[in-house]
């Protein structure tokens, strides 16, 4: 689901840039940049979780139920593309956000080499790689929250966090990768954006989980 739901939120951003006749709200190298560098360490943390206390495991019908449905069923899908869609969401009102504040408006001619587009790109890669660490924490159980299963168990997930944070640091103030990855350092508003769609992404997780 991690994997999946991370390259779902990258697929409806790019539709929603075209749905809105907008700029592309992400380029396809910043793509390569999440899967390859912010999204790898997190995806193989999940490959270490430890096993969930038998105490607090729901019911045993709900994992016959679970294992009749295969590694995944259609609730599965549902939950990658609802996750997918307030992650692209989130992203592209920061993009549209960043580029208004600079003078852009929709229907405007736009410059792909100007601080304004590429600082805006930047702010939707920002909130696609950090809402996933979100999405890192709920993955770790399909029924159980993170604060059942103990917020720090996982301390390999915990530690990718920080190293994701760190990468996406690096991307955004690193003249190197700068240059090549299109990135520039995001305002504090556009770290309001990137907060508050993995504060959604969270509670959506924590709401779905509490109403099985």
């Amino acid at each position: 689901h991690y994997v999946f739901t991370s390259n779902a939120s990258e697929l409806i951003t790019v539709l929603l840039g075209v749905l809105f006749q907008i700029p592309s709200p992400l380029l396809a190298v910043q793509i390569l940049a999440i899967d390859l560098g912010t999204d790898v360490l997190p995806s193989f943390s999940l490959g270490v979780e430890p096993e969930e206390p038998e105490n607090k495991i729901r019911s045993r019908s709900f994992q016959k139920k679970n294992n009749q449905e295969g590694i995944m069923g259609f609730k599965g899908f549902r939950r990658i593309a609802y996750i997918g869609t307030i992650m692209a969401t989130g992203a592209v009102i920061a993009f549209v956000w960043s580029m208004a504040r600079g003078g852009w408006w929709f229907g405007k001619a736009f410059d792909p080499n100007s601080v304004l587009y590429i600082k805006s790109t930047a702010a939707a890669y920002a909130v696609l790689s950090f809402s996933q660490m979100a999405n890192l924490l709920q993955s770790r159980s399909e029924t159980l929250s993170p604060f059942q299963l103990g917020f720090f168990k996982n301390k390999y997930a915990i530690g990718s966090i920080f190293f994701s944070l760190g990468v996406l640091l690096l991307f955004m103030y690193l003249p190197f990768c700068q240059k090549y990855l299109h990135m520039l350092p995001i305002d504090y508003k556009d770290w309001m954006m990137v907060a508050g769609t993995t504060i959604a992404v969270f509670l959506f997780e924590e709401v779905r989980k509490a109403e099985r």
